[in-house]
């Protein structure tokens, strides 16, 4: 019997690549704070890139599943007193910063004051997004301008000398490496899943990435205490649930966060929602 990914639409056929795969070793856990903010964890990294870049600091999340609820609403106040309060220059959104499609008109003016507490706010579309077939990719670059948001959908960008990229989510469309440009001084790459990072992992197209970061699974979002999640939708299994992994002989690193939110099925167990504050050094 064929494996599931190519005998359903989860995933387009040709992106099963196990031997990419195993060039991720899982690292130790990142440090979090002992306190939360809106509800979600957070986990620091400090990243050598650059001597330039050094000191600037940037927000990472994923999996927001904004909905226009009361819980949403609080949680955005609380990132951008976090924000403030640490002086971060930019936010990188991986994905599914959306739900469902009913408040969506909601999002904008809810996600703009996160937005303007910082110099730049990028996101990638995550499966969320590319789902909703009737809204085009210029209505999708429309709504996230008028957040604050670059949209970068296989395409990247320099803020200052520091380079990133978004790719397409797997599940809807084909990522697409993008080549750092000579003047960057460093390279993220966001990605909504995991699994796209292993598809885009082909030959060197990702050597001169730092950084990948990466949500969409939530972690399992409901896990048993010492046991693995019970589904993952994932080429790969439970390998990549969440956590902090290194690619073998190349400098990138790849964080796969449980996501600031959860849509669909509204619990967590074992799961905490999770944000990331990286410090360049």
């Amino acid at each position: 019997m064929k494996p599931f990914w190519q005998r359903s639409n989860v995933f387009p056929a040709d992106v099963y690549h196990p031997e990419r795969a195993l060039r991720y070793r899982n690292l130790a856990p990142l440090a979090a704070d002992a306190k939360s903010v809106g509800g979600c964890r957070v986990l620091r990294l400090r990243l050598a890139l650059h001597p330039q870049l050094a000191g600037k600091k940037l927000l990472a999340l994923s999996d927001l599943h904004f909905n226009d609820r009361a819980e949403d609403h609080q949680k955005i106040a609380a990132l951008r007193e976090f924000l403030l309060a640490e002086k971060c220059e930019g936010i990188l959104l991986a994905g599914d910063g959306v739900g469902d499609a009913v408040a969506i008109d909601a999002f904008a003016d809810a996600l703009a004051p996160l937005t303007s507490a910082v110099k730049f706010a990028v996101a990638s579309p995550g499966n969320w997004e590319q789902s909703k077939k009737w809204i085009s990719d210029s209505l999708w670059h429309a709504l996230y301008r008028e957040a604050g948001f670059d949209l970068l959908c296989n395409e990247g960008r320099l803020y200052g000398q520091l380079f990133i990229a978004g790719s397409r989510d797997l599940h809807f469309g084909v990522p697409k490496a993008i080549p750092v440009p000579e003047a960057a001084h460093g390279a993220i790459l966001l990605a909504h899943s995991a699994d796209a990072v292993v598809y885009l992992d082909d030959g060197d197209a990702l050597q001169k990435y730092r950084l990948a970061i990466t949500g969409h699974f939530h972690g399992g979002q409901v896990r048993l205490p010492f046991l693995p999640p019970f589904f993952l939708p994932s080429c790969y299994g439970r390998r990549f649930a969440a956590g902090f992994f290194r690619r073998a002989g190349m400098p990138l690193e790849m964080m796969i966060l449980r996501g600031a939110g959860e849509l669909s099925f509204p619990w967590r167990f074992n799961s905490p929602r999770e944000i990331a504050l990286i410090e360049l050094i």
